[in-house]
């Protein structure tokens, strides 16, 4: 029974294992929607965009009329009761005056607080703007760009992580390929290694062509070390952005391929598109109509208010006695003005401020113009002499093989030394390691230019 159950253990542990080391294939498209739909950041941005939607329903409610009910109950002791008065002589009046020597006694009624008394009140009351010197229409209008500009803003999140996600993928699709041409090259001197030894061995090569062959071999796998460390280290990068578990294990698919040189657009054109779809750009827009709008809203701070109101109330207990348990209900409807006069210039510095804060809002947006414009002019020259020094790169490519086809065949022959040899196989390795550098600077300041474009 012992050892059936280590042995179930032992296959759930393998189970779990397995499970854990499971990989995780990507392509970049991919990657890119696993961000958009985990990332923590992109959350809170559709969070806000939801919280600018209650604005709107918030804004909306002050167009429409407001009914509230106000009801009590309360036992009192002190309430007002009817007692009589000592008697007053009161003078008989004639078309001549008074009556003399006539008087009427009276014994009035009066007021005195001692009765205790159950009170019952409520009041059902409803307001209606008319007219509010355009705060309402003025605030709808702004919770509706609010969330324009709530939803600019997590559009331009989402581009900045689609961004980030396409420079971490190539990163990793770099190394891998600088890995590949490394390993193939570490190959190619353990071959050569081998060869030197049986040569050595036969007395054909010396001890140093050995040495030098060794020597280089630890160089790349010490090389090689290092690159998957760095690998490493950008798949982590990635999984962060894509809300992963760091231990879980992904895998890149595709490879850094560029795209047609004659689609990219000129400076003009791709400066126009840019302005106009900017999030940014956008966002300043939006913030100046939302200012435009406070403005109105605060000169009515000095303008008048009317409103419609009506009453209906239902109450009992509140009358002297003896109509004090009598239920008396009613209605009271009508038209109010409110009129401000003097606020202090209260509202004189308020629209001083609004005005600060509209001509800041066109200072920044004329400085990032002028930065868009040149942040794009800067890509697409960056983009024009990469392809430039990529396509200059892979002609020297072509004459790094062929010297080293022609070191290879020198070396067998004894013409040439190792390090010679070596030094053909390490030109042929850096150049293609800096093709695929710059093949993945050129990914790179594509998606740069689709960034700052808004695309």
């Amino acid at each position: 029974m012992k050892t059936i159950k280590i042995t179930l253990a032992a296959i759930l542990i393998l189970a779990l294992t397995a499970s854990a080391q499971e990989t995780h294939r990507l392509t970049l498209d991919e990657a890119i929607n696993t961000a958009l739909a985990n990332n923590p950041l992109v959350k809170a941005k559709m969070a806000n965009v939801k919280a600018a939607e209650s604005k709107i329903e918030q804004a909306r409610s002050y167009e429409v009329p407001t009914v509230n009910l106000m009801s009590q109950y309360f036992y009192a002791n002190n309430l007002p009761g009817m007692f009589l008065q000592g008697p007053n002589q009161i003078p008989v009046m004639s078309s001549n005056g008074p009556v003399s020597g006539e008087y009427v006694i009276t014994r009035p009624m009066a007021p005195f607080a001692d009765e205790n008394r159950d009170v019952f009140t409520t009041d059902i009351n409803l307001v209606y703007p008319l007219y509010t010197g355009g705060k309402i229409s003025k605030a709808n209008e702004n919770a509706g760009i609010l969330k324009e500009a709530a939803t600019s803003d997590l559009d331009e999140q989402k581009d900045q992580l689609v961004l980030n996600v396409t420079t971490a993928f190539d990163n990793v699709l770099l190394l891998e390929q600088v890995i590949d041409v490394n390993k193939q090259a570490l190959v190619q001197f353990e071959k050569h290694l081998e060869l030197a030894k049986q040569a050595y061995a036969n007395g054909v090569r010396s001890e140093f062509d050995v040495l030098t062959f060794e020597s280089k071999v630890d160089e790349f796998k010490a090389k090689l070390v290092d690159l998957e460390g760095k690998l490493d280290l950008a798949e982590s990068g990635l999984k962060s952005l894509l809300a992963l578990p760091i231990s879980e294990k992904i895998e890149c698919t595709g490879e850094l391929q560029l795209p047609d040189s004659t689609t990219l657009a000129d400076s003009v054109g791709a400066y126009s598109y840019a302005v106009a779809h900017n999030y940014q750009l956008k966002t300043l827009r939006l913030k100046k109509q939302m200012l435009e709008n406070l403005k109105t809203i605060t000169a009515a701070g000095m303008k008048p208010t009317i409103f419609l109101f009506g009453n209906y109330h239902v109450y009992h207990g509140m009358d002297f006695p003896p109509y004090d348990n009598a239920w008396r209900n009613g209605l009271a409807a009508g038209i109010r003005l409110s009129m401000p006069i003097f606020n202090g210039n209260l509202t004189k510095g308020k629209l001083e401020e609004v005005n600060a804060s509209e001509s800041m809002v066109d200072d920044y947006t004329e400085g990032m113009t002028l930065k868009l414009k040149f942040d794009i002019k800067n890509v697409l020259i960056t983009i024009q002499n990469l392809r430039a020094k990529l396509s200059a790169e892979e002609v020297h490519l072509g004459v790094a093989k062929k010297a080293h086809e022609i070191a290879k065949v020198s070396y067998e022959n004894g013409i040439i030394t190792p390090v010679e040899l070596n030094d053909a196989e390490v030109q042929v390795a850096a150049i293609q390691t800096s093709i695929l550098n710059y093949q993945k600077d050129i990914l790179l300041a594509y998606a740069e230019l689709d960034y700052l474009e808004s695309k």
